[in-house]
């Protein structure tokens, strides 16, 4: 029985980071969907859709701090928007690297839809918080949040050691005998001649 209760209090289910990450992707799994039934958009284009429409235009570089989404996904994200006719694209006068998207009249349009579903699967989902909770629920995600990125951001500090590398449970190759070297074309001539 004690073997069992170690294995309780030791389980990764009952970590809060644990937790978070499982509630993470089954709420974006979720949002995914209904998006994609909605209005044929995935949840990272509707994010950056979200973002943009909401800013009026902004920067690639801008669009990869805010969503967190890796630089070649999000140029893969934002192409596919802009694509679709849903963002025009110009330079970043600020910023020679970066370039700013804009929506269209059709992604302003297409903006204003994705808040509404957003906005209902929204109180769907924190339907289950008693009203005076949610306010609790909303600065403990603020809280998280701001500690995350701080964690994060230690995590990147090059006075971290390396990590350390599994070993291969391979086993090692034999050494090979080192090749004679080759013979010379006279020798080569001689031996076909024999």
């Amino acid at each position: 029985m004690a073997r069992s209760t170690n294995r309780a209090k030791t389980s990764f289910k009952h970590l809060a980071s644990f937790r978070l990450q499982l509630l993470a992707k089954l709420a974006q799994r979720y949002a995914d969907a209904d998006y994609q039934r909605k209005v044929g958009l995935s949840i990272l284009q509707c994010q950056i859709l979200g973002l943009v429409g909401s800013a009026g235009e902004m920067s690639f570089r801008d669009i990869c701090r805010d969503t967190g989404i890796e630089k070649s996904h999000a140029s893969r994200l934002v192409a596919s928007l802009i694509d679709a006719g849903l963002f025009a694209k110009h330079n970043d006068s600020a910023d020679l690297r970066s370039f700013i998207v804009k929506p269209t009249a059709q992604g302003r349009k297409l903006h204003r839809e994705i808040y509404q579903v957003a906005l209902e699967r929204n109180e769907r989902w924190l339907e289950v918080l008693p009203k005076d909770k949610r306010d609790a629920f909303f600065i403990c995600l603020e809280l998280l949040t701001q500690q995350s990125r701080k964690l994060a951001v230690r995590v990147k500090t090059p006075e971290q050691p390396a990590r350390v590398r599994a070993k291969t449970t391979q086993p090692k190759r034999a050494a090979q005998p080192k090749r004679a070297a080759r013979p010379k074309s006279q020798d080569l001539k001689s031996r076909r001649r024999a």
